[in-house]
């Protein structure tokens, strides 16, 4: 049973940072076109 709470957590954790990834890269395009 804790085997798979970690395994829960864990699989939050990748989804929080594959979407952080996608608004850093939003944001990277945002800026590129502000400065170009």
């Amino acid at each position: 049973r804790a085997l798979a709470s970690i395994e829960r957590v864990s699989d939050d954790l990748q989804e929080k940072v594959e979407q952080f990834e996608e608004r850093e890269d939003a944001l990277r395009e945002r800026f590129q076109e502000a400065m170009g």
